[in-house]
């Protein structure tokens, strides 16, 4: 049997009331009167004689309980909301619970005498249609169920009923309580049928519940954005949408979270960009792709990728040929921070002998940086001093001679445009024949440069 709208909304309602108290579960009579919303009759039946009908407190309060979803049923059938099965089924259910209930008693005789009248309208309509007025006049006036007089103090009530809810439901959408007004405008439709006052305002209040609900998903989304979870705030709007798929304002709301999101990196990345800090204006287009996958975030890191200087000591080594004994190689990164002349540096890159090979794949423009005797190192008969060569694709792009601790600082720029593979082969000169003192050539803060945009 499909379950009338009214019976779900009371029992929707129990059951907020009872989320928010779960204490009143162990009440019979609140228990009985779930029961009953939900349509658990044989449940309902079984807790009234366990639990009620010995207390004539309670099995009076049951009985009021029982009596008014009687006379409700009766009214909704009445109005075309339940049909004559679905409202039989029901008082039928409640009789089980108290058989010598009078009212529920006179209940089902008023819908079984409904049902009777109806069935003889039907069958007077059919008379009619084939012409036999006198037995159909007959049936018509057993179908008749009220005079002119009562005809009208029903559509009094109806009216006085119908102001009644749509005052109770406009004083709940003042107070923002927008599902409370859908639900008392529903059971009015429900029990009064079509009307369109009461349509109008259930349009407008499910309008105004679908705005608050909007602006709390925004609310939120934009809290998690301010937080710096913007992948959060558009997984939650992502996660709303596929609630409700056809909902083009969650769709609009995600598609303007992103474009904002979109033009804070870009701004972001590109303030870096103009300060020079090129790897933070990366770091934040990286983090950006992660919560969005944008066209223009991916063009701006590529664009800035290819503009960053790849420094020596980062580059991949092709070939390694700076073996001593037992040593396999004897490249050292980072090993001093400054020069005999006092010069700071970020970075150094040596070799104690042989060369060291990058594959450029044609990839850069220039190879900068600074050629020096590092600080704390000696240089003496037996080890002289040390000659840096760089080779591009066989050819010999540079070379700094006999660098030793009276050697300045020797700054270089050597174009490497078109080279694929580049080479710094070290050599040591001096009495000692290990000649692997290559560090007195040491190239400090080297770097490799893309071509210019």
């Amino acid at each position: 049997m499909k379950k009338p709208r009214v019976f779900k909304g009371i029992g929707i309602g129990l059951l907020l009331v009872l989320a928010l108290g779960g204490a009143l579960l162990l009440d019979p009579l609140v228990r009985f009167s779930l029961e009953l919303r939900l349509e658990r009759f044989d449940d309902a039946q079984a807790l009234y004689q366990s639990r009620l009908a010995p207390s004539p407190r309670r099995s009076a309060k049951a009985m009021e309980q029982l009596t008014a979803l009687a006379q409700r049923t009766v009214f909704a059938y009445d109005g075309g909301g339940l049909s004559y099965a679905q409202a039989a089924a029901i008082l039928d259910s409640l009789l089980k619970i108290a058989p010598d209930q009078a009212l529920l008693c006179a209940c089902r005789h008023e819908v079984e005498s409904l049902e009777t009248a109806r069935n003889y309208r039907r069958a007077a309509d059919a008379l009619y249609a084939e012409k036999k007025y006198p037995e159909a006049i007959s049936l018509y006036r057993r179908a008749l169920m009220a005079d002119d007089a009562v005809q009208g103090q029903l559509n009094q009530t109806i009216f006085a009923y119908k102001a009644q809810m749509l005052h109770e439901a406009e004083q709940a959408m003042a107070e923002e309580r927008f599902e409370a007004a859908e639900g008392i405008l529903a059971e009015a439709r429900y029990l009064l049928g079509p009307d369109e006052e009461l349509e109008t305002a259930l349009a407008d209040v499910r309008a105004l519940t679908r705005g608050k609900a909007l602006n709390d998903v925004e609310l939120e989304a934009r809290r998690r954005m301010d937080a710096g979870d913007a992948q959060g705030a558009l997984a939650f709007v992502a996660a709303c949408r596929a609630d409700e798929p056809d909902d083009y304002s969650l769709l609009y709301l995600e598609q303007t979270l992103r474009h904002e999101f979109e033009a804070q990196v870009l701004q972001e990345a590109r303030s870096f960009q103009e300060r020079g800090d090129l790897p933070a204006a990366c770091g934040a287009l990286e983090r950006g792709l992660l919560a969005v996958d944008s066209s223009s975030l991916r063009a701006l890191l590529q664009q800035i990728r290819t503009a960053i200087p790849y420094l020596l000591g980062e580059m991949e080594i092709l070939e390694d040929d700076t073996a001593l004994g037992e040593v396999q190689s004897t490249v050292e990164r980072d090993l001093f921070p400054q020069d005999n002349a006092g010069n700071a540096y970020a970075h150094s890159f040596c070799a104690a002998q042989g060369s060291v090979s990058f594959d450029l794949a044609g990839r850069f423009s220039a190879f900068t940086g600074t050629v020096a005797f590092p600080a704390g190192e000696a240089s003496d008969l037996y080890r002289a001093s040390a000659t840096l060569q760089i080779w591009g694709d066989g050819r010999l792009l540079g070379e700094f001679k006999h660098m030793d601790m009276s050697s300045l600082p020797r700054p270089f720029s050597i174009g490497v445009e078109g080279i694929q593979k580049i080479t710094l082969a070290w050599t040591g000169e001096g009495a000692n024949g290990q000649r692997n003192w290559g560090r007195f050539a040491t190239v400090f803060d080297g770097r490799f440069l893309p071509p210019a945009p």
